[in-house]
């Protein structure tokens, strides 16, 4: 299996701040030499993109290079499976009601007896 890897990051930029102009590097950590090596071990290629642009461009250079033959597939569910849960999600709820209503009944008419 071929990787391809891509160091994402601008170059150093000079950037005014409220304490004046100052120089920052935003891929100063992006390690190169080792997504060159990784890229080299496995057969793949590096690239590099400092914009949005240039991160396009290294998309559709891998889909020329590694073409996709078919649409992906994916796997889904054919059958729903939440009827059972909420059912007995259902049930449970009237039981509950049927056991706790006729207590409640009782409790209502004895105070309405009682005013």
């Amino acid at each position: 299996m071929r990787i391809y890897t891509i160091g994402v990051g601008a170059e150093r930029m000079a950037v005014n701040t409220a304490f004046g102009a100052r120089v920052i590097n935003p891929s100063e950590g992006l390690d190169e030499a080792t997504l060159s090596q990784i890229a080299d071990t496995t057969g793949g290629q590096y690239f590099r993109a400092t914009n949005v642009a240039g991160l396009a461009g290294i998309y559709a250079a891998i889909d020329r290079i590694e073409p996709v033959a078919n649409d992906p597939q994916f796997l889904r569910p054919t059958v729903a499976l939440f009827f059972w849960p909420l059912g007995a999600a259902l049930a449970l709820a009237a039981l509950l009601a049927l056991t706790l209503l006729p207590r409640r009944l009782s409790t209502i008419l004895r105070k309405d007896a009682t005013t």
